[in-house]
């Protein structure tokens, strides 16, 4: 019984596979025979092209790698036979190409059946040309021969003869080739072309959600972020570079200018985005960004302008092709410096600027993309990580504030508190015992009373100046920032035991600055006072020519994780981190080579001022 019904769904099988199979022999014919292909510099004619000798035998579908400096256009060739059923049909046939990257001119037999977008000559950059779009080419029935029938697709290769000069996203025929019905071609192609402006339409939408998200995010955020005008600035630049796809070509926008204006976009795109990375980290100095922004203009303005001699084109295109490299590599690096420096979704930033620079060149990933978008879903992939990284940070920037609240507004009392003792122990008593020896001095007219009211009163004085000193560090303003931390290394070297060297160059800050750098090394040296059971401390304080360095280092004991948990809770580090951070700078714990204890190293950036 079971026998039966297995030899029964295999012979059903069988048939339904035999049928499915004459269907679509019914429907047509796959070119996929041998096809040929050669690169030239100029547009050939069929009858050139058949001169010619030097084919090579190549894969449809597949993307070519070519160099644009042996040809700007490609020609494809494929002899093939067409069965009886095609050339004894009633029905109108159709030469139906699932995809080709960029334009096409195909000729059949010798004659033109067909072609999308315009080729243009060496360095006329113009992409007015579609990205991946099918093709459906309809056949006249006289053309078309039972044997030896002469299939040409021509296709341009790049904008320029030189290395590099592609047109994005690869080129090639990257869809199947097939002679089919015209009811049925017209059926795919609309299909093909629905889905294509569906895919379009909600990678735009995503693009203007991610420039709405980052307004949102710069807007609602109590920290100000510097990068945000950048952020914002290259989001909007590789949405605009986004509107070079299929979709522009759909719509009918043959605009030079708009073109080239969106072009000039995807140019300037990796400048913005390390300029954007390079105000996080400040590797790059404002003199070296603005050479490379230099560079970067007149290339291209080289490239672009069209009455710019054709052999300067080369040279700009390599230069510019350089420097995007660099700019890329100098991202990669500063989002590397992040992930180092623990910051609040570095690992997000650095995964997204991988994945939008890995998928510049589609052919070096093993799958074809959504109809060659493969860039631009990189670029929406490393835009939404940005978005998330900061929406993380803002996040956390508010816990941090939260906490940094409840816990200024205990330090707050714990300071009236404090200040309020003073007054009344010290400061009250000192007053006390003056007003006490002048009534004294008054009765009795004893010299001896007048010395210790000018005694007591001299103490009252230095008593206000040190609750004065604990509020606001006043000696700033009749001292340096170097005089101001030596005199208070040596006053607590003298009350804590502790041998602190300070070693401080001469800074050229403001007012309000040299008070947080004050206050930033006052805070260092207390945790190592309270906590370090140090025997030495140094503090360093050096300048150059983009930041200020502040380094703090003691011989105690260390801190452990399990410390450095705990630390991290206290207000000290709280405040201490708050503080870097308003200055838009980094701070980083060690431990010393040389050394038991622990170092405290501050970058502070000179541009805070």
């Amino acid at each position: 019984m079971w026998g039966l019904i297995r030899r029964g769904v295999l012979l059903g099988t069988t048939l339904l596979a035999l049928f499915f199979s004459a269907q679509g022999l019914a429907q047509g014919t796959s070119l996929n025979g041998q096809w040929q292909f050669i690169q030239s510099h100029t547009l050939l004619s069929p009858q050139d092209l058949s001169k010619v000798q030097a084919w090579r035998t190549v894969k449809v579908p597949s993307l070519l790698n070519t160099n644009p400096t042996n040809g700007l256009y490609g020609n494809y060739r494929i002899r093939f036979n067409a069965p009886m059923r095609i050339t004894h049909s009633e029905r109108p046939q159709t030469l139906y190409i699932a995809g080709i990257r960029h334009n096409d001119r195909v000729y059949l037999n010798g004659e033109r059946i067909g072609q999308v977008g315009r080729f243009t000559k060496n360095w006329q950059i113009i992409l007015d040309n579609p990205n991946n779009l099918p093709r459906a080419y309809p056949l006249p029935n006289a053309l078309l021969k039972p044997t030896n029938n002469e299939l040409i697709i021509q296709i341009q290769l790049g904008f320029g003869q030189a290395w590099g000069a592609m047109l994005p996203g690869g080129v090639g025929i990257s869809g199947n080739v097939e002679i089919i019905d015209e009811h049925t071609a017209t059926k795919q192609y609309t299909q093909a072309v629905t889905t294509i402006h569906i895919i379009d339409s909600i990678i735009i939408l995503l693009g203007i959600v991610d420039l709405a998200l980052i307004v949102l995010l710069f807007k609602s955020t109590l920290h100000k972020f510097p990068e945000f005008i950048w952020l914002l600035l290259g989001s909007g630049l590789l949405f605009c570079g986004s509107l070079l796809l299929d979709i522009g070509h759909l719509q009918g926008i043959t605009n030079d200018a708009t073109k080239l204006t969106l072009l000039l976009c995807i140019l300037f795109t990796p400048l913005v985005n390390a300029i954007f990375f390079n105000v996080q980290q400040r590797l790059a100095t404002p003199a070296m960004l603005w050479s490379v922004t230099f560079g970067v203009t007149v290339c291209a303005f080289l490239l672009l302008t069209p009455f710019i001699p054709k052999e300067i084109k080369p040279a700009a295109w390599l230069v510019w092709s350089a420097l995007t490299a660099l700019l890329f590599i100098f991202s990669l690096v500063c989002a590397g410096l992040s992930i180092k420096q623990k910051r609040v979704g570095s690992i997000t930033i650095f995964l997204g600027l991988c994945m939008y620079i890995l998928s510049i060149n589609t052919r070096w990933l093993p799958f074809e993309g959504l109809y060659n978008r493969n860039l631009v879903i990189g670029s929406l992939f490393f835009r939404y990580a940005l978005v998330w990284a900061y929406f993380l940070k803002i996040k956390d920037i508010s816990v941090h504030y939260q906490r940094l609240t409840r816990q200024m507004l205990s330090r707050l009392e714990d300071q009236k508190k404090s200040t309020a003792r003073d007054i009344h122990d010290e400061l009250g008593q000192y007053l006390s015992s003056a007003k006490l020896h002048l009534q004294l001095s008054e009765k009795t007219g004893q010299p001896q009373h007048h010395t210790l009211l000018k005694s007591e009163l001299q103490n009252a004085i230095v008593s206000m100046r040190r609750i004065i000193e604990g509020l606001h560090p006043v000696v700033l303003e009749k001292r340096s920032l170097k005089e101001a931390i030596d005199m208070d290394a040596e006053r607590l070297t003298k009350r804590n035991q502790i041998c602190i060297e300070a070693d401080v160059a001469d800074l050229t800050v403001s007012l309000s600055n040299a008070a947080h750098i004050y206050r930033l090394v006052q805070e260092l040296l207390g945790n190592i006072t309270k906590h370090s059971q140090a025997k030495c401390a140094w503090v360093s304080i050096r300048q150059n020519k983009r930041s200020i360095i502040i380094r703090v280092e003691d011989d105690g004991i260390g801190v452990d994780h399990h410390s450095a948990a705990s630390m991290s809770e206290g207000f000290g580090h709280v405040s201490l981190h708050e503080r870097v951070q308003l200055l838009g700078g980094n701070i980083e714990y060690g431990i010393p080579k040389s050394r038991q204890g622990t170092f405290v190293n501050i970058t502070l950036p000179i541009a805070s001022d």
